[in-house]
């Protein structure tokens, strides 16, 4: 995973039924995203900015993982995700992809109730078939039991 793309992704303010993606810029209480399209610009006074940068709910933005479920689709902080036996688990587990200390990790529950916690580290294989299923959110009601 080191050599990961860098991307973010947040819910843009003024149309929150769509995502922006891109490089993630904060100034104050404010959250931008800069797409990787967007492009450098020269104003009238000779200063640079960006120009198409989107506003979006500073709370959504979530940094992409490295890593795809199984059918191909990049998973980001706060997806939620689901597997079963396959991915290692006695039962059928959802969690929720999030930034833990130096990692990124699934956190969810077990279909039995109990607690699951995966580190996904380098060793994080293809064959450990997962797929996202939404995220917290569009869709909160997924983590309802």
């Amino acid at each position: 995973m080191a050599n990961r793309k860098i991307e973010f992704r947040g819910m843009r303010k003024t149309d929150t039924d769509r995502w922006a993606y891109g490089s993630s810029v904060k100034i104050a209480q404010y959250a931008f995203i800069v797409p990787s399209d967007a492009f450098l610009c020269e104003d009238e006074y000779g200063d640079l900015s960006i120009k198409d940068f989107v506003e979006v709910i500073p709370e959504t933005v979530g940094q992409y993982t490295g890593l795809k479920d199984e059918a191909g689709v990049k998973i980001f902080e706060d997806d939620v995700v689901s597997g079963n036996e396959r991915f290692g688990f006695r039962h059928n587990v959802k969690g929720v992809a999030r930034y833990q200390g130096l990692a990124f990790s699934f956190i969810g529950k077990q279909g039995d109730g109990s607690e699951w916690f995966y580190t996904i580290t380098s060793d994080f294989k293809k064959d450990n078939l997962i797929e996202v299923i939404g995220n917290i959110h569009d869709t909160p009601s997924l983590l309802e039991r």
